[in-house]
């Protein structure tokens, strides 16, 4: 009897081990889980990451089998166009997709170059500039960026070389046809536009596309091109090609602006100092008309109340004017209340003759 004691507490004990045992083990089996999932999807094995605002494609033996995507209210439709909503399926672990089996399933690894236009520091002044990256990449952007573009020599009708600095807003309608209508979705697009801007120019004359502006404080003002006047009809030209590349590539070209337009080439220093000029010229032209009608102004007060004043108001004017003058001053015997003498201002002051 007391051997079935003793027999009874040790399984009691042994079950209880047991369950110590589980609980404890349980954790560390699921965090080796999870690691070992995570450490599968980042060499895309079995599993692959995509990062928020991207998607990848998931290619079966080459071939585009589906897409997965990360982005927020956003889902993929099954004709690859991004629709707005969610799908509690495909968010369910976030990030982590599934890639399929390996050999047969894979992403497609492409070099890809864009060009940013970003804000950098340049001793005590913030200035913005294009900064251009380049970098092997399997996935794709598909939430709303800016990519910066140089048109470079653009003939006028004069066939006056100009480059057009551009800011492309884009974002991706259709991640399937970004995919596979095209290598590189990001440079046909660019290819489009500037070819559109060439033609653009073409149609335009120098001095419409280089209008200038003043900018800074008088009196040493800077001339600068006045985009406005061109950016609006740049975009209704461009809306024929921004439809055929959404169209044709599912790339949304949902704004273009205009940075900057320069002469390029050797003729660029040659207009840029004709037009400084010109624009100096027209300064010095509107500086003289003020001064002009500011002077015409201020005589018409004075001899109005000269001809007030009668003799004596054209005595005091004539001795104004002798204090200005260097040569000698003949007074008429009518003049000044019958005053008749000369005044030499070589002598000195008060002298007479």
């Amino acid at each position: 009897m007391e051997i079935v004691n003793v027999l009874n507490e040790w399984f009691k004990n042994l079950n209880l081990m047991k369950v110590i045992s589980l609980s404890v083990s349980t954790p560390i089996i699921f965090v080796v889980i999870v690691i070992t999932i995570y450490g599968m999807a980042k060499i895309d094995l079995f599993f692959t990451i995509v990062e928020e605002g991207t998607a990848k494609g998931i290619y079966r033996f080459g071939k585009l089998s589906r897409i997965v995507m990360s982005y927020k209210d956003r889902y993929i439709a099954k004709n690859g166009e991004v629709e707005e909503g969610s799908s509690i399926l495909g968010n369910v672990f976030g990030g982590l997709k599934i890639l399929g089996i390996p050999f047969i399933h894979s992403t497609k690894m492409k070099k890809f170059r864009w060009t940013s236009w970003v804000q950098t520091k340049e001793g005590d002044k913030i200035v913005e500039k294009p900064k251009s990256t380049e970098k092997e990449i399997d996935y794709i952007f598909v939430k709303d960026d800016q990519y910066f573009i140089l048109v470079e020599n653009a003939e006028t009708m004069e066939m006056i070389p100009v480059d057009f600095s551009l800011l492309l807003s884009i974002r991706i309608k259709n991640v399937a046809l970004a995919l596979t209508r095209t290598d590189d979705w990001l440079e046909t697009a660019q290819n489009r536009i500037s070819a559109a801007t060439r033609e653009f120019a073409s149609q335009q004359s120098f001095h419409r596309v280089y209008a200038t502006v003043e900018i800074g404080p008088t009196p040493t003002p800077t001339p600068k091109t006045d985009i406005k006047k061109t950016v609006g009809e740049l975009g209704e030209f461009l809306t024929e090609t921004v439809e055929f590349v959404l169209k044709t590539y599912g790339v949304d070209v949902f704004n273009v602006e205009i940075l900057n337009i320069d002469p390029s080439g050797e003729i660029a220093k040659t207009v840029r100092e004709k037009s400084l000029q010109e624009y100096t010229a027209l300064r010095d032209k509107e500086k003289t008309m003020i001064d002009s009608s500011a002077e015409s102004e201020r005589l018409d007060k004075v001899y109005s109340k000269i001809k007030e004043m009668g003799d004596t108001g054209r005595f005091i004017r004539l001795m104004e004017a002798i204090e200005k003058s260097s040569n000698k001053i003949i007074i008429p015997a009518n003049m000044g209340k019958g005053f008749d003498f000369m005044i030499n201002l070589d002598e000195e002051k008060g002298g007479k003759k």
